[in-house]
């Protein structure tokens, strides 16, 4: 925060009580919170994991039937050049 603030600040803004108070007051997260952030985390996770997983096998599947259109085309060719 230190870098930040002397690359985007001027040393006139720095002795701004606005910008820069003498006092900051912080809020101390509950622990449920935290919890439920955990459990939210885990469940986008479960999400992305699942929408993952059914793309793939989307994919896989048509990549599987490409390669056996392209193998009954080259049968058929072959059929083809050997009449």
């Amino acid at each position: 925060m230190i870098y930040e603030r002397e690359v985007h600040f001027s040393p006139r803004h720095l002795n701004d009580q606005k910008l820069f108070p003498k006092i900051i007051v912080v809020k101390k997260i509950k622990v449920t919170d935290n919890l439920t952030n955990k459990n939210n985390f885990r469940s986008t996770l479960s999400s992305l994991k699942q929408l993952f997983l059914t793309q793939t096998g989307r994919v896989i599947d048509d990549l599987r039937l490409k390669t056996n259109e392209q193998k009954q085309h080259v049968s058929t060719s072959l059929k083809n050049l050997e009449e």
